[in-house]
């Protein structure tokens, strides 16, 4: 869903959230020299925010390279993230489950106050990262089949005015920006009881996504699976089927009825 920019904003906590998210995309940590590169900060700001970070727990210094990575206190900041989502214990299971059969990356995501975040993300053997997918992400549905997953099962009008936006991003060569064609895959998505996502939010990576209902047959939930295109489409039935079997059971713990909701 498009977020509207606000203009009443502090600027040292935007650039410490920045570099804070910067941080997370570096393993190795970076140097306030490599943190300047990249956001294009002046180095003695660079310098100021990571030792503000470092003084609250939220980044570590390495001593031996002046390299600074995320620190403890994220993780406190994740760990309340993921308790909001009260779904999410009962969930997980599945999810874990999936990457364990499929050997792929398996993901979570909880529709709850007009908002599709994912909130799981279980690593696999063969993980392949997709870079910009985190728990808490929410960005481009339209892309992704978490989103589609979700979607599809939400009126229309609700889709178009409150998740798309008037231009929904053309993410790679694939994506689907019209929306029309978006509203004609929701539909198919729908029917079939599962989505797909061909390369359309990262190029190379290929998603296959199906819905969590509850008791009432409301859609809560969607689980997905990531897959490099060259292990996707050779085995392209059998992942579909491993997804859709995670939901089915997915759905059964949360007291949904899977005969009735045409997912069996």
């Amino acid at each position: 869903m498009a977020r509207r920019p606000k203009r009443d904003l502090l600027g040292t906590i935007v650039r410490g959230l920045r570099a804070l998210d910067y941080l997370a995309t570096q393993p190795h940590g970076a140097t306030p020299k490599e943190l300047s590169r990249a956001l294009r900060w002046n180095i003695s700001t660079c310098y100021h925010v990571l030792n503000t970070l470092e003084s609250e727990g939220y980044a570590v210094r390495d001593a031996a390279t002046t390299a600074f990575r995320l620190g403890p206190s994220v993780g406190r900041l994740a760990q309340g993230y993921s308790a909001r989502f009260a779904l999410l214990p009962t969930l997980r299971p599945p999810v874990v489950e999936l990457a364990r059969v499929t050997s792929e990356n398996a993901y979570l995501a909880i529709h709850e106050d007009r908002e599709v975040a994912i909130a799981e993300i279980v690593e696999s053997t063969q993980r392949v990262r997709v870079e910009r997918l985190h728990p808490g992400y929410m960005e481009n549905l339209h892309a992704r089949a978490l989103g589609k997953a979700v979607l599809a099962y939400l009126p229309w009008p609700e889709v178009r005015s409150q998740y798309l936006g008037e231009d929904p991003v053309k993410l790679t060569r694939t994506t689907k920006t019209d929306l029309d064609e978006i509203h004609r895959e929701l539909e198919t998505t729908r029917a079939r009881g599962y989505s797909l996502d061909l390369e359309e939010f990262c190029e190379g990576v290929c998603c296959v996504g199906a819905p969590i209902f509850d008791a009432q047959g409301a859609v809560v939930a969607a689980l997905s699976i990531s897959v490099p295109t060259y292990r996707f489409e050779p085995a392209q039935a059998e992942l579909i089927r491993s997804v859709r079997d995670a939901a089915r059971q997915a759905t059964r713990l949360l007291g949904g009825d899977v005969a009735a909701l045409a997912l069996a």
